[in-house]
């Protein structure tokens, strides 16, 4: 594979030339190796949890946060519910009512509070039906949520292009309230609860 210079010639660069690749090669690997060793020898501790949380960032602390109301929801919803091992007794996709009461607020800036407000106040009927038709698609689980993590995505989704994406932080349902709805035959009727005939 090498070919040799002949003595008299000066034609040594072709022996140099196809030796000092593979050698300049093997020198840089083992100077990469020596240097990988000789940082990998010292004992070093991993990242501790303090060190962790002392380098996250919040970009804005809570006390600086402004809340927009975006408006009071009190929405019927017919759900099904599939039997479970608590109540194996439940017909499947039995229907049954359920209303779901909270208001609903936009987390912000308060620079930006005036503009979400406006926007919010803009938008009202827009949003307002978006909230309904997410409510209203939501599964029975989705709305079991303790945290609403799925409803909240979803509401999101649909208020920040109208608020303004950049503006708004989160948005938080307070007030919460899942109630289901007695069927119509079982409730007692107000004129008879009232002594009224």
């Amino acid at each position: 594979m090498f070919r040799r210079a002949a003595a008299g010639n000066n034609d040594s660069s072709l022996l140099h030339a196809t030796i000092m690749p593979a050698s300049r090669t093997r020198t840089a690997l083992l100077a990469a190796m020596t240097l990988l060793s000789s940082l990998g020898c010292g004992k070093h501790a991993g990242p501790k949890l303090v060190d962790y949380l002392e380098e996250i960032e919040f970009d804005v602390p809570l006390e600086t946060a402004s809340y927009v109301s975006l408006g009071k929801f009190d929405i019927p919803i017919a759900a099904t519910q599939k039997p479970t091992d608590a109540a194996p007794d439940v017909a499947p996709d039995e229907a049954f009512w359920m209303r779901l009461q909270f208001e609903l607020t936009a987390e912000t800036d308060p620079d930006h509070e005036a503009a979400v407000a406006a926007e919010a106040e803009s938008h009202r009927g827009a949003m307002s039906d978006a909230v309904i038709s997410v409510i209203r698609t939501s599964s029975v689980d989705e709305l079991a949520d303790p945290r609403l993590s799925a409803v909240k995505a979803r509401l999101t989704e649909v208020a920040r292009p109208m608020l303004g994406a950049d503006r708004v932080r989160q948005l938080v349902l307070n007030e919460f309230d899942a109630d289901a709805i007695e069927h119509a035959d079982a409730a007692p009727k107000k004129e008879a609860a009232g002594g009224h005939h």
